[in-house]
């Protein structure tokens, strides 16, 4: 009887051991160039290229919020949306209810180099008279006054 047990037993585990299932999530390249994340729960997810962090990561604010509270907010990821103008290595951003011609006291200046080929493109030829666009990125204080923003995404709005 002890050897039909272990005989049982062994041939139990072999089948055990036969019998496995992979779980793994894979990703999908498109023909169009989408790229979409299969999760192994049966659902997906579209990926788009060069996107920045989940949008929670970037709490809006009022840009005239952050005129005010630049010094607690170094370092932080927001997004704020303004007028924004393009200059030859950063654009000037300023707050939607400001005039173009404000005091630069209140203007944001965003750094665009971590941005994509595309949406430099955009900003140079959608924004060349300035437009309206939201911002996703850090913010960075920089001397008194001096009000940086690194950009990590930007949508436009409305250009002019």
């Amino acid at each position: 009887m002890n050897r039909r047990a272990f005989l049982v037993a062994v041939s139990g585990i072999c089948l055990l051991a036969s019998v496995t299932v992979v779980l793994a999530e894979e990703f999908v390249f498109t023909t169009d160039g989408r790229q979409i994340l299969l999760k192994d729960d049966g659902t997906y997810l579209v990926v788009k290229p060069d996107q920045p962090p989940a949008a929670a990561s970037y709490p809006r604010k009022e840009f005239e919020d952050i005129v005010l509270d630049a010094d607690k907010l170094h370092g932080q990821k927001i997004e704020v949306s303004g007028f924004l103008m393009p200059r030859i290595e950063l654009a000037e951003l300023q707050g939607a209810s400001l005039s173009k011609n404000s005091s630069s006291e209140l203007t944001l200046w965003l750094r665009i180099s971590q941005l994509s080929r595309e949406q430099k493109r955009l900003i140079l030829t959608k924004c060349a008279s300035g437009c309206t666009a939201a911002v996703k990125g850090e913010f960075q204080r920089g001397a008194p006054s001096l009000r940086e923003f690194e950009a990590h995404d930007v949508q436009i709005r409305d250009s002019r």
